[in-house]
């Protein structure tokens, strides 16, 4: 089932030809006119429907050659391997996003009897993946030990974290400025870490004598359940104008899967913090005798390793961001070039914060704008974007990129959105 639910997420946002949040995060979707009076034009816009796919990842190290292998199968030559050992440094990320959703905006009601008070309902299933690991974590498993014959590989401080889950929000929405706060909910679907304090294998150059030493842990979902936990979690994007800059511009707070989840039902984690030799036997022969799973495989007693059950409580990797936005309201439509920038944070140490700007270029008074970014930070170094946006009547189709022409990973984001 935890297959199944993964495999699900990635069809969904490829079939919405989709991949990953743009850095400039503003609305290339067209504005709802709210007005109070009974005009039958303004009472067909009392509501919007957005759905979005986005497939993302992102590395500082690992080539997008070696990471579509891994997601569609295929062989990974030695050059590849070649390319990708050459690009790593001694601490690599690598992250991938892979989510759709969908949000219905209602307009006509005055949610708690505030005329300028609307609802929203959201929904949406989202896989997120990151890793921050050595550069010997990816030589030994590419290249095997011979490599590091009388040498020691170091794995220390590499981290693993695999989550997807599910979400359910309401929120309330101003009418005026089309802020919004959700209040949501999540089912936790599986997760997988691992966590290597210290880690370090020798091998002589005989390969046939090896001395370990690790200090870590590894813990993943047991059950097959659909649901192993509940957590809760808030959405926001606050928007303003600035009444000091010139121009006025219109900046967002944006907040998105920020909270936490507690799991259902058990647990299974492995801990270790001990260091031991082998002689007479070579690596092969110790991963060989069977895998972490099998129940028969009781290597891991003699290797000090500890197997447990329990529940764990974790934070979800959220994301914090804070721009300037592109201004699409009447008295912008005519308005050829704008700028965009901010800062953004994702709320896991894997991460590092980013950076990004761009130009937003409207050639058709509104009807079409294109644009393009930079950004640095993330899970990567410097990343370039590119987007289209189209209105026509009252619908909006927006197609984006904010890793473009990078050698270690690639961004697609559609987004669709219609008011009625």
């Amino acid at each position: 089932m935890r297959i199944k639910i993964l495999v699900f997420s990635l069809f969904i946002a490829f079939q919405y030809k989709a991949q990953h949040w743009l850095p400039i995060q503003h609305d290339t979707l067209k504005t709802i006119s709210i007005k109070k009076h009974r005009d039958s034009v303004f009472k067909q816009k009392q509501h919007e429907l957005i759905s979005t796919g986005i497939a993302d990842y992102s590395s500082t190290s690992l080539g997008k050659d070696i990471a579509q292998k891994f997601f569609y199968g295929g062989e990974i030559s030695d050059e590849m391997k070649q390319k990708s050992l050459k690009r790593h440094n001694a601490i690599n990320r690598f992250g991938s996003d892979v989510q759709t959703e969908l949000e219905y905006r209602n307009f006509s009601v005055n949610l708690f009897k505030n005329e300028n008070w609307g609802f929203g309902i959201k929904t949406g299933l989202y896989n997120f993946l990151q890793c921050m690991y050595s550069k010997d974590f990816f030589g030994f498993p590419m290249f095997g030990n011979a490599i590091f014959a009388g040498d020691t590989a170091i794995f220390s401080g590499s981290k693993f974290s695999n989550l997807t889950y599910q979400k359910f929000g309401f929120g309330w929405i101003d009418k005026k400025s089309k802020s919004a706060i959700y209040l949501n909910v999540f089912g936790l679907n599986n997760r997988y870490s691992i966590d290597i304090e210290q880690g370090e294998i020798f091998q002589n150059t005989d390969l046939d004598s090896i001395r370990i030493q690790y200090n870590g842990q590894a813990t993943y979902t047991k059950s097959h359940n659909f649901i192993n936990g509940i957590g809760v979690g808030i959405d926001a994007d606050i928007r303003w104008n600035s009444k000091t800059l010139s121009g006025k511009p219109t900046f967002q707070f944006l907040m998105r899967n920020v909270g936490f989840i507690s799991q259902t039902n058990q647990g299974m984690s492995y801990k270790a913090d001990t260091a031991f030799s082998f002689v007479g036997v070579t690596y092969d022969q110790i991963v060989n005798g069977g895998t972490f799973n099998a129940e028969n495989f009781n290597i891991l007693d003699s290797l000090g390793i500890s197997k447990s059950e329990s529940k764990s409580h974790f934070f979800t990797p959220g994301l914090l961001q804070i721009s300037k936005i592109v201004d699409q309201s009447e008295s912008f439509k005519n308005k050829k070039f704008q700028t965009f920038y901010g800062a953004r944070i994702y709320l896991s140490n894997m991460a590092i914060p980013m950076v990004f700007g761009g130009l937003d270029y409207n050639p058709l008074s509104g009807r079409i704008h294109f644009g393009i970014s930079g950004s640095y930070g993330g899970y990567s170094f410097i990343k370039d974007g590119l987007y289209s946006s189209l209105n026509i009547q009252n619908l909006n189709i927006g197609l984006s990129s904010e890793n473009l022409f990078s050698k270690t990973g690639q961004s697609i984001i559609f987004r669709l959105q219609c008011v009625f």
